[in-house]
C-alpha cells in the first residue's frame, strides 16, 4: 500500500499549481511580494520557493479566498456572499488530496487548522487565520467541538491551533479524496511571517 498526498493550486484552468515539499505558499498584497497591513487580509496568493522569494506561479495565480466578513468573501472583484451560488470548489486557493493506491478509504473526522509549525496546538504567531470548507453541496465554516457559530470564517476567533480547527466532511468509501478549503490570512504585527503552516488530520479506514 502507499498513501499518496498533495496540495495543488487551481491556476483558471484546472487543478495544475502543485505545492511541493520544497514550496510555499505566499498570502501577499496586489501582487507577488507586496506587503498586508497590519489587520488587513491578503488580496493575492502565489506558489513560492521555501525562501519566498521566486513567485512560482506560472500560467495563471492560484485563487485567492479574502476575508471580507463572517458571511463574506472576496475573491477578486468585491464582495460576495459566501453562499454555494456565488462560491465553487474552483475558487478555493488549495485543493488537498488523499489517496491509497490500493484500497478504497473512508475518511472521518477531518480538520483543518494553522500553527507555527512545531506544535499544531499552538496558534501561528502574529498571524490570524480564517478557513471554510467548499464540498460538492455545502460551505462549512464550523470548527469542532459543536461549535455551530461559523467561527473558522470568523475574524474574532479562526483556525489557530489543532483545538480550534475547522471541520471537515466525513468522505464515503472511494479511491480518492479531495478537500477544497478557502483560507484568508492577516498579519496582526509588522514584518514577515514564515513560522506558518496549514495542515489537515483525519482517521482513514
Amino acid at each position: 500500500m502507499a498513501e499518496i498526498f498533495a496540495v495543488d493550486g487551481y491556476d483558471g484552468s484546472g487543478w495544475n499549481i502543485s505545492i511541493g515539499e520544497s514550496n510555499k505558499i505566499a498570502a501577499c498584497g496586489a501582487a507577488f511580494g507586496s506587503s498586508i497591513s497590519v489587520g488587513g487580509f491578503q488580496s493575492s496568493m502565489h506558489k513560492t520557493n521555501s525562501d519566498m522569494t521566486v513567485d512560482g506561479c506560472e500560467t495563471d495565480h492560484m485563487r485567492n479566498t479574502k476575508y471580507v466578513d463572517e458571511t463574506h468573501v472576496d475573491l477578486g472583484a468585491g464582495s460576495v456572499e459566501l453562499i454555494t451560488d456565488n462560491v465553487g470548489v474552483n475558487d478555493c486557493p488549495t485543493r488537498w488530496k488523499y489517496q491509497d493506491d490500493e484500497n478504497n478509504t473512508v475518511i472521518e473526522n477531518a480538520i483543518f487548522f494553522f500553527y507555527n509549525g512545531s506544535d499544531p496546538a499552538v496558534a501561528p504567531v502574529g498571524v490570524l487565520a480564517v478557513a471554510f470548507e467548499r464540498t460538492s453541496a455545502a460551505i462549512r465554516k464550523n470548527r469542532i467541538g459543536g461549535d455551530s457559530a461559523g467561527k473558522a470564517w470568523d475574524a474574532d476567533y479562526g483556525v489557530g491551533g489543532n483545538a480550534a480547527a475547522l471541520s471537515l466532511a466525513d468522505q464515503v468509501s472511494g479511491s480518492i479524496h479531495y478537500f477544497y478549503i478557502g483560507i484568508s490570512l492577516s498579519p496582526t504585527s509588522k514584518g514577515l511571517k514564515t513560522a506558518v503552516r496549514a495542515r489537515v488530520e483525519f482517521d482513514v479506514s
